[in-house]
């Protein structure tokens, strides 16, 4: 499992204070919500540090089937149906791969992270680069047969971008840009090939 467990519990207090944690279990995956990220577990395969983790915040494991929204307030059960709480259907829908660049962009609440579209590499895709530091292939366990990290992987519109091994996965949530700057470097971005050899660009 490549998910940084310390970033993680950040995440899932943030999302339990304003209200935003979901967690289900659903055809086989436990799954955890939060604002703009989305995790699965395998059910069979859930280690005692992720149960504890969500158990810190809910007091509680769904049972199959079951979906409930934890805050302040309590635990919710009556919650409208997500395409996002199936893991199959939404890992049909990433179907485009994607690079992630070195571009970064500053700005005062946040840094954000370009993805390229590895099929067509005029497509630039932006994320929370807070939420990238959830991956850490330090956490992976090779030792009961888990593979390396495969994605990012995004859906047709570009607003979910999918990693994953057979133990875990992680979506992230992507951002639409509209400020000048951010437009500006977005358009600079579209023009460097970073799955080829671009380190020419570095003399220019």
């Amino acid at each position: 499992m490549f998910l940084h467990m310390t970033t993680w519990k950040k995440i899932i207090k943030q999302a339990f204070n304003v209200g935003n944690l979901v967690v289900g279990n659903q055809e086989g995956y436990l799954f955890v919500k939060t604002s703009h990220t989305i995790v699965w577990f395998p059910d069979y395969e859930i280690p005692n540090k992720v149960k504890g983790a969500i158990m810190e915040w809910t007091g509680k494991l769904p049972e199959e089937n079951e979906i409930f929204s934890a805050g302040k307030e309590g635990l919710q059960y009556e919650l409208p149906w997500s395409e996002y709480y199936n893991f199959k259907k939404m890992k049909t829908a990433m179907k485009k791969r994607y690079i992630v660049t070195p571009a970064l962009l500053g700005g005062k609440y946040q840094m954000l992270r370009f993805l390229q579209q590895a099929e067509d590499k005029t497509v630039i895709r932006v994320i929370d680069e807070a939420y990238l530091k959830l991956l850490d292939p330090g956490e992976l366990d090779h030792m009961h047969g888990e593979g390396e990290i495969a994605g990012p992987y995004g859906t047709e519109a570009g607003d979910m971008f999918l990693w994953k091994t057979d133990f875990c996965a992680l979506v992230i949530c992507g951002i639409t840009l509209y400020k000048g700057i951010s437009r500006a470097v977005l358009e600079a971005v579209r023009n460097v090939d970073f799955e080829g050899d671009y380190s020419r660009l570095e003399d220019a």
